[in-house]
């Protein structure tokens, strides 16, 4: 209670900007016309909704007006939370209460208990409310006065709801062991262990893969500031869980940090198996959600898997090269490293390719012939036979067709003197 000061709204609406409802408003649905202090108030209601998912708008008719830490303030008394809907063609705004119900403040119960130990009675709305009021606070040595007006305002009544929760657990005899490190117990020892699949959503590094190590054993922390990947170690850590069966509980203060893990989870149609819920959530809207995600289960189709996990295709593509590359006549006969070696002096972009050349291990072989063909200017002279001859295969038996025209000339030489 210290830490909540005469300023706040849940303690005096007086310092905030309200919008007085001069009508009755005792219907669940009404709508008003969309003043600039009115669209004030809904703008800052929908950039709040968008962060954290709830609506901090209510509706109020009751206040109490009293003394608190030495100042007069005007505290509302019960409220009603609303849902809007903006009409832009007619300039209205239409309000929805959200419970049938309205529930008191949850400042001034906390007041209350802590202050003078006791509970607030369940007050009825009636003609008598004011006089009942009156006279349970006289009881207590208090002094005030309830006034009767209707006010729409951002109340933020939200955040006691926390402050309720963990007051509920400290009250608890017996605390889990998790909930007790959670809470600052470091002494308590962590008996909770699982084992994680190795297979990722995302790609990860030597740190991430730590991580995933400490979570199995402990819990862990994961700290640094924006662009570093926490959100993707935990879309990762959701997948791993989902794997596993098992279920996880992830809390944010703001709801769009849980659209974007569930954003994640959506590239690979895991999004089905999560549901954001806040305080405005009702047990309708997960069923109905769950509902939803069972039909269409329901229609799909289960096939084999066709492609591998992208982390899987990269090691078998790189182990893949890994082999090629360490094939002993992977170029022309010879290793990667020995062509490497051999080549390093040559400007292979302008060389041309035969693929129906000898092997370099065969080149090899031949190099000390080579070099005397080369020497004797071999090359030279027969520079002018067509290159297609080299191919044929009646070249390589040049010299023996050359051996037999030559029989055959003498023959025919010898044919030719015996006539005359």
């Amino acid at each position: 209670m210290n830490s909540i000061t005469s300023n706040d709204i849940l303690v005096n609406i007086s310092n905030y900007k309200t919008y007085f409802v001069s009508n009755e408003v005792d219907k669940n649905n009404f709508t008003e016309t969309a003043t600039p202090q009115l669209s004030a108030l809904i703008k800052v209601n929908e950039q709040v909704f968008r962060e954290s998912g709830v609506q901090p708008i209510c509706i109020c008719r009751i206040f109490f007006e009293w003394n608190f830490k030495s100042k007069r303030v005007k505290t509302p008394l019960f409220l009603i939370p609303l849902s809007v809907q903006k009409n832009k063609i007619k300039n209205e705004i239409a309000f929805e209460k959200l419970t049938d119900e309205s529930f008191f403040n949850p400042f001034l119960k906390r007041y209350f208990k802590q202050s003078y130990s006791i509970e607030i009675p369940a007050f009825e709305l009636d003609e008598k409310f004011s006089e009942n009021f009156q006279s349970w606070i006289s009881a207590l040595g208090m002094e005030g006065e309830i006034q009767h007006e209707t006010h729409i305002a951002n109340f933020h009544h939200h955040r006691f709801q926390i402050v309720k929760d963990l007051e509920g657990l400290i009250e608890l005899e017996k605390i889990g062991d998790n909930v007790s490190q959670i809470l600052g117990q470091e002494d308590v020892e962590n008996t909770t262990k699982f084992k994680l699949t190795t297979t990722n959503l995302f790609p990860v590094d030597n740190d991430q893969l730590t991580v995933f190590k400490e979570v199995e054993l402990s819990n862990t922390v994961i700290q640094g500031p924006p662009g570093t990947g926490k959100s993707q170690v935990l879309s990762n850590v959701l997948g791993k869980i989902l794997y596993g069966n098992y279920t996880a509980l992830v809390v944010s203060e703001k709801r769009v940090a849980l659209e974007v893990l569930q954003k994640k989870l959506r590239q690979f149609y895991l999004d089905d198996f999560s549901f954001i819920t806040t305080s405005e959530t009702i047990s309708n809207d997960f069923i109905s959600s769950l509902k939803k995600v069972w039909d269409r289960m329901e229609k799909t189709k289960v096939v084999g898997i066709t492609n591998l996990n992208l982390s899987e295709q990269y090691l078998d593509n790189l182990q893949l090269q890994l082999n090629l590359l360490s094939k002993k006549d992977l170029i022309g006969g010879v290793s990667f490293d020995q062509f490497k070696n051999l080549s390093k002096n040559y400007n292979l972009a302008k060389t041309d390719y035969i693929s129906d050349s000898p092997t370099i291990s065969e080149w090899e072989k031949e190099v000390e012939i080579i070099e005397k063909i080369y020497g004797s200017k071999v090359p030279e002279i027969i520079s002018f036979i067509p290159f297609d001859v080299y191919k044929n295969d009646v070249f390589e038996s040049f010299d023996v067709k050359i051996a037999a025209w030559k029989t055959t000339f003498k023959s025919f030489l010898y044919i030719l003197i015996s006539l005359r």
